[in-house]
């Protein structure tokens, strides 16, 4: 069959014009970064499709990761063999490896994705890494035993769970020093933020807790019962919800954020540990160290709906969840 002028115009046109749509869907994804501690390696999640698209090997006892939108980088941080592998997010594949003399554990990195802080938990400071070259920049002593920490969304401020001393840590990072600390519960573990930094919420694992800190008057303003031995917290702003998974009860406790108070508590998978949001497709993913796989949450009607298989103890501590378009 022959075609005309204006049809063959119109023919390219559509021809082009889904070309470039897969082209852009091809370059634009979301993606979660599994730390898996019993086999020394990465699952990484395509979030469109909810399934591990590849594994990647990193460091001895991977735990704690973090991701760097502006860079296109996700760091891990490998307990046993004391560094720190670096990801390129973008093509999805390890490009680097940083050397330390400390056994990290909870890392995080600023906006601009300059500078990751390393929580040195034996030695009861954090340390200022150049994210280029792995370089210690700066070593500031907090508590005792840093774990989580978060970095405000102005860069300004880091705020450290210190598990041993029952506070949070704010440093201010220009200064490269602890301004205040925030008595909490008992073993703070995990924090995370609200999306302008509004609320710092803070996980207290033998007080089986969740500290609510107001960022400005940086005191705590309520203290809500969650499960046992609770360990890592994600937010939904999207739908007002927090998230705090509960290790020893195999569960997540979904928190009201308006008022504080605890509407369900969910069955997920066997030693629920890491836990994040991902905005774009409204999900929670919870990574379960008993059971090898990532629990799935939708976000709006708060229901089970998928667990991924992954690797041999996922942890996933920190902000997993990256997006990556181009």
């Amino acid at each position: 069959m022959l075609l005309d002028n204006d049809s063959m115009k119109s023919t390219l046109k559509l021809l082009a014009s889904t070309i470039l749509g897969l082209a852009l869907q091809a370059q634009s994804a979301d993606f979660a970064y599994i730390t898996n501690q019993g086999e020394n390696s990465v699952s990484v999640i395509d979030l469109a499709q909810d399934q591990v698209v590849k594994t990647l090997s990193v460091g001895s006892g991977p735990v704690g990761v973090t991701v760097s939108p502006a860079t296109d980088r996700a760091f891990v941080s490998n307990v046993d063999s004391q560094s720190i592998s670096v990801i390129d997010t973008s093509a999805n594949k390890v490009i680097g490896e940083f050397k330390l003399e400390v056994s990290p554990v909870g890392l995080t990195v600023n906006p601009s994705g300059a500078e990751i802080y390393v929580a040195d938990w034996f030695s009861d400071r954090v340390l200022v890494l150049d994210s280029t070259n792995g370089k210690t920049l700066s070593a500031i002593a907090t508590g005792k035993a840093p774990a989580g920490m978060q970095v405000s969304p102005d860069g300004r401020l880091l705020y450290v769970a210190n598990r041993d001393s029952n506070d949070v840590a704010v440093i201010d990072l220009a200064k490269r020093k602890v301004i205040q600390q925030i008595p909490v519960g008992r073993h703070p573990f995990g924090v995370t933020l609200n999306r302008d930094g509004s609320r710092l919420y803070a996980v207290n694992v033998y007080s089986n807790s969740l500290s609510v800190i107001d960022t400005q008057s940086r005191n705590v303003i309520a203290t809500v019962p969650v499960g046992d031995h609770p360990y890592c917290v994600a937010v939904n702003d999207n739908g007002g919800f927090v998230y705090v998974t509960n290790t020893q009860g195999d569960s997540v406790a979904i928190i009201r954020a308006a008022d504080n108070q605890v509407l369900t508590t969910l069955d997920v998978g066997n030693v629920p540990e890491g836990i994040a949001y991902d905005r774009e497709h409204q999900k929670v993913y919870v990574a379960s160290w008993g059971d090898d796989a990532v629990s799935v949450i939708d976000a709006v009607s708060n229901k089970l709906t998928k667990s991924i298989p992954t690797g041999k103890q996922s942890r996933a501590f920190g902000q997993f969840i990256a997006q990556v378009s181009h």
